[in-house]
C-alpha cells in the first residue's frame, strides 16, 4: 500500500493544527507547527493546553525582544507573531525545529525528548547576520497544571491553588509541587531551567507576567524595563518564566538550553535536570533522541514516512479534527447517549473505531492497530473498538494487534451487539476512518 507525502508541516490555515509528538514513553510533548501544545509526565498534565483548534493559544512559549530596537517576537508563529514572517517548521525523527527570521536575528529552536531521562530539552540559537551587536531578552513561558487533565479541567481556578513554587538558587531552577491533601500522598514535581549567558530572572505569577486586561502576545512583563519579580509560593495562578538578555555580535551565533523536567519528587526532578544538562550528556541528546525513535519505529516494523503519517495522525486526534470523524449521516442519524459504551469499558480515553466488515479489511485494521501500538509507546493512550463482519474470526483481528498498547481493546462481531450501540459507538468516536492510515495523514488539510 503507497501513500502519498505528508504536505509541509507549517500550514498554519487549515482546519486543525499539525503536531508531533516527541516522547520516551513516559514524558510527552505535543509540538505543533505554531509553536503550541504541551507536555505530559505519564498521565500527570505539566502545563495548560485546552486542545481548541480555533484560537490554539497554549504552549510552552519562548518570547525574544530586541532591547536595543525594541521588536518583540516568538520563536514559533504563536503567541507573538508580529508584524514578522512566520518563519518555517520541519520535523526530523524525535525532533521538531522552529525557524524564524526578524530584522537581523535568525532564531532556530530545536525540541527533542532525552530518550534517557524524563526531561524535554528546547534549545535555542540565535545568529546576528547584521553590523552591530544585538542584546536579545530570551524569556521562556509556560502556564502550570501538574494535575491530570480530567481534574484540572474539571475546575482549573480550584487545581491552580494546590501548585507552590520554588527557586534552587543554587543550580537556577525554577520547582513546583501540588500540595498534598493527605500524610500518604505524594504528588509528583516538576523543574525548569535556562541554561546560558546572562544573569537569570524569574517568575511564577501570571497575573504579574501577563498583567491586568494584557494578553500572551503582549504580556506586561515584555511591556517595561522592569525585570522580573522573582516571586515564587503559592500563587493563585502557576506559572514558570524564566529569562536571561545575552548579547550577539555581528556575525556570531549563541545558544541557550531551556530544559523542563518531571519526576515522583524534588530530588529526583533535579537529578534529572543536572544528568541531562552535563556537556556530554546535552551535546548528544538530539542524536539519541532521533535514534530512539528509529528504534521505535524499528520495532513496530514501520518506516520514518508511516511514523511520520502516525504522529500527524495523532495529533490531529488530540485536536479533535472533524475529518477523523464518522461521516455526517451517521452523525445525524445516531441517538442515545454516549454512556451506552461505558459497559464495553470504552470512553476514558480518545476512541478509535474500526470496522472489519470483511477479510479485504484486516490490513487497514492492521495497520490502524500498529498506529495505536506507536501512540501508546509514546505514551498517549488510546481505547480501541474493532467491529468485526460475521464471516471476521475476532481472535484472528486480535491476533493484529502488536504487542501490549495502554487502554481499552474491544473486539465483538457486529451483528451481536445491540444497533443502538453502535451507531452511538462509531458516532461518539474520535478517530472512525473509512481508509488507512498512510492515505488518511496527506488529507487533513
Amino acid at each position: 500500500m503507497t501513500a502519498s507525502a505528508i504536505p509541509p508541516f507549517d500550514r498554519l490555515t487549515d482546519a486543525a493544527p499539525h503536531g508531533r509528538l516527541l516522547s520516551n514513553g513516559r514524558y510527552r510533548v505535543l509540538l505543533t507547527s505554531a509553536g503550541t501544545g504541551y507536555s505530559a509526565w505519564g498521565e500527570t498534565q505539566l502545563t495548560a493546553w485546552e486542545g481548541d483548534r480555533t484560537q490554539d493559544g497554549d504552549g510552552l512559549f519562548v518570547y525574544l525582544r530586541d532591547l536595543d530596537g525594541g521588536r518583540l517576537w516568538s520563536a514559533g508563529p504563536q503567541p507573538a507573531l508580529g508584524n514578522a514572517p512566520q518563519g518555517s517548521a520541519s520535523y526530523a525523527p524525535g525532533c521538531v525545529t522552529l525557524q524564524r527570521r526578524v530584522a537581523a536575528i535568525e532564531s532556530s529552536l530545536r525540541v527533542c525528548v532525552a530518550p534517557d531521562a524524563d526531561v524535554e530539552v528546547r534549545e535555542l540559537t540565535l545568529t546576528n547576520h547584521g553590523s552591530r551587536p544585538c542584546r536579545i531578552e530570551v524569556t521562556a513561558y509556560m502556564e502550570l497544571v501538574l494535575n491530570s487533565r480530567a481534574a484540572h479541567d474539571a475546575h482549573p481556578a480550584f487545581s491552580k491553588l494546590f501548585v507552590e513554587t520554588e527557586c534552587d538558587a543554587a543550580s537556577g531552577t525554577l520547582l513546583a509541587r501540588r500540595r498534598p491533601r493527605s500524610h500518604d500522598e505524594t504528588p509528583p514535581w516538576m523543574a525548569s531551567t535556562l541554561r546560558g549567558e546572562g544573569a537569570l530572572q524569574f517568575e511564577s505569577d501570571r497575573a504579574r507576567f501577563v498583567g491586568r486586561n494584557r494578553c500572551l502576545a503582549a504580556p506586561q512583563a515584555l511591556s517595561s524595563a522592569e525585570p522580573l519579580s522573582g516571586s515564587v509560593g503559592s500563587v493563585l495562578d502557576p506559572v514558570f518564566a524564566l529569562r536571561r538578555v545575552i548579547v550577539v555580535a555581528p556575525g556570531q551565533r549563541a545558544c541557550l538550553h531551556l530544559l523542563l523536567a518531571a519526576a515522583a519528587d524534588r530530588a529526583a526532578t533535579l537529578a534529572a535536570l543536572t544528568a541531562v544538562s552535563a556537556p556530554d550528556a546535552l551535546s548528544t541528546v538530539f542524536e539519541r533522541a532521533a535514534a530512539a525513535e528509529g528504534e521505535l519505529a524499528a520495532g513496530l516494523c514501520i518506516d520514518g514516512a508511516t511514523a511520520e503519517a502516525y504522529d500527524e495522525v495523532g495529533g490531529a486526534l488530540l485536536y479533535g479534527h472533524p475529518a477523523l470523524r464518522a461521516d455526517a449521516a451517521l452523525l445525524e442519524r445516531a441517538h442515545g447517549a454516549a454512556a451506552q459504551i461505558w459497559q464495553y469499558a470504552l470512553g476514558g480515553a480518545p476512541l478509535m473505531a474500526l470496522r472489519a466488515d470483511n477479510s479485504d479489511r484486516l490490513g487497514c485494521v492492521a495497520e490502524w492497530l500498529t498506529a495505536r501500538a506507536y501512540w501508546g509507546r509514546k505514551g498517549l493512550r488510546v481505547d480501541a473498538a474493532v467491529l468485526c463482519g460475521p464471516d471476521v474470526d475476532p481472535t484472528a483481528v486480535t491476533a493484529l494487534a502488536p504487542g501490549e498498547s495502554p487502554g481499552t481493546f474491544f473486539v465483538h462481531r457486529e451483528n451481536e451487539l445491540p444497533p443502538d450501540d453502535v451507531e452511538v459507538l462509531l458516532a461518539t468516536a474520535h478517530l472512525a476512518p473509512a481508509s488507512g492510515v498512510r492515505e488518511l495523514a496527506p488529507a487533513l488539510g
